[in-house]
């Protein structure tokens, strides 16, 4: 990592900034997928997955979060086993349902996305990878109440990281429900292993899935908590009145232990087990 670091510096050192990301868009080209026809394949470890090409936005946006989100791609993926049921909680394009799914073969994947042009090429993702028998994915925010809600959105283009279902910024109405009241109803199944990122809303969801976190089946949770920035720009736990260490406190009540724990910028990641 070292000597790609100084081969960055010394290609922007020569020859400027923009001949130093494309050498470095190039390397990851090479390294974590292949674009052929309308789809491209993406790798992590010993697996492949395939995703939507046709529009650049999508498929930069898939391949950069490929490459963030490479270490709990790769956790998760050894963590999973194939009967297992997978929540993925603000799945957005899908890259850890598609890997999950070439993993989890006699269980069950269940993702949630309620921002529309992520919720339809996720299904375009995931239908590249598994049978439809294999997965459900739902148009809805998973919170601590059933109704309907305001759900932000600051732009609105394919892969936005930054919806959440905070009051603020441009907005349209999503359903939202409690991931227990699902199970109860049998509409999905238990979760054996849980993916949480949902930009700030993560005590609603934890709330609103606690019975189903806290039993003895659920063995792996991963989340990431949404600290608030500086400018304020962005929703956070603490508009939920929680903090860090409360929000670490909320998931050691289920049952976990905090194996890992990690602050990046204003995101700590998490991986709780039991």
């Amino acid at each position: 990592m070292e000597q790609k670091i100084r081969r960055f510096v010394e290609i922007q050192h020569n020859h400027g900034t923009i001949s130093a990301l494309n050498s470095t868009k190039s390397y990851l080209k090479n390294k974590y997928w292949n674009v052929k026809g309308g789809t491209q394949t993406l790798t992590i470890g010993n697996l492949s997955a395939e995703f939507d090409a046709t529009t650049d936005r999508g498929g930069d946006k898939i391949r950069w979060m490929c490459n963030a989100e490479e270490r709990f791609l790769k956790d998760i993926s050894n963590e999973l086993k194939d009967d297992d049921v997978f929540f993925d909680i603000g799945a957005n394009l899908g890259v850890f349902s598609c890997f999950a799914s070439q993993v989890v073969s006699r269980g069950h994947i269940v993702a949630f996305e309620p921002y529309p042009p992520n919720y339809r090429q996720l299904n375009r993702n995931l239908s590249y990878n598994a049978p439809s028998s294999s997965y459900d994915v739902f148009d809805i925010a998973l919170s601590n109440s059933q109704g309907s809600i305001e759900f932000s959105s600051p732009s609105n283009d394919t892969g936005n990281q930054t919806a959440n279902i905070s009051p603020t910024g441009d907005s349209i109405e999503v359903q939202e429900i409690p991931g227990d009241q699902l199970v109860t109803d049998r509409s999905v199944p238990s979760p054996t292993v849980v993916k949480i990122d949902v930009e700030g809303s993560e005590p609603l969801v934890i709330d609103g899935l606690e019975e189903s976190l806290n039993h003895s089946s659920c063995r792996i949770l991963y989340c990431e908590i949404h600290l608030p920035k500086k400018s304020g720009s962005r929703p956070s736990v603490e508009y939920y009145g929680e903090s860090q260490k409360s929000m670490l406190e909320k998931i050691s009540k289920l049952g976990f232990d905090i194996t890992y724990s990690e602050k990046r910028d204003r995101e700590v990641h998490v991986k709780a087990e039991k």
